[in-house]
């Protein structure tokens, strides 16, 4: 199922944490101890966020009549990521660096449909 056209809208109805820990997760490829340490927390914390963040968006998803399971949500986002980085922003870093960008970078950057 393609989520783009609603990925946009959906990721901006979730609070900052959530949506930088997807983006981390997802669209740079961090692992959750990586993400924990960006979140400033541990990697328990990190995979309870991110699960929780999934459900969110799961939801928003469902509310709009897409029907996915949170691992089928999952699996598209990276899908996603995986698209929007061939078309990687210059103020995005590469997925390999521990520079955070100053300002977290918005979905619709991220997310656009190719």
């Amino acid at each position: 199922m393609d989520i783009a056209p609603f990925l946009d809208e959906a990721m901006a109805q979730l609070n900052e944490t959530d949506r930088h820990a997807l983006l981390l997760r997802f669209f740079e490829q961090r692992d959750l101890r990586q993400v924990g340490v960006a979140l400033g927390s541990n990697e328990e914390a990190a995979k309870k966020r991110v699960t929780r963040a999934v459900e969110k968006l799961r939801a928003l998803f469902v509310r709009r009549g897409v029907t996915l399971s949170a691992a089928g949500l999952a699996a598209s986002l990276t899908t996603n990521a995986v698209q929007a980085a061939r078309q990687r922003p210059s103020f995005m870093p590469s997925p390999r660096s521990s520079r955070r960008p100053a300002h977290p970078p918005q979905p619709s950057v991220l997310f656009k449909k190719p």
